[in-house]
């Protein structure tokens, strides 16, 4: 593991993250992706799991937060609560922290589908 090697990895986090919000699990997909087929392949795994404790230690890659502004704006959009969780689970986001933050909504959950509902119409 060289210095060039983190630093090339982590710019292309950085890069992804000014780009979209991410959670951990979604970033760690996405860097596999990118290092698959070249000379960062070698001891990325390591590489990419210090850059994401790196980006959650600074604050800058927070799952939790993710997943409280992708509840918010897919409810917005007409979302039922079930098609959000399934939303989350697909993007990397744990079951604990799915429902804590459906189960965090003002309201509940017959009530948000309802008005999900009616936002869709």
């Amino acid at each position: 593991m060289n210095n060039n090697s983190i630093k090339e990895i982590e710019s292309k986090a950085i890069w992804y993250l000014e780009k979209y919000a991410s959670s951990s699990q979604n970033l760690r997909k996405y860097l596999k992706r990118k290092v698959m087929n070249s000379h960062l392949n070698i001891g990325s795994d390591e590489i990419i799991n210090k850059v994401i404790s790196k980006l959650e230690s600074q604050k800058i890659l927070n799952d939790n937060f993710f997943a409280e502004s992708k509840v918010r704006s897919l409810l917005n959009k007409g979302w039922s609560t079930k098609k959000i969780g399934l939303k989350l689970k697909e993007l990397g986001i744990g079951d604990e922290l799915i429902d804590e933050n459906i189960n965090n909504l003002d309201g509940n959950e017959e009530e948000i589908n309802l008005v999900s509902a009616i936002t869709l119409v």
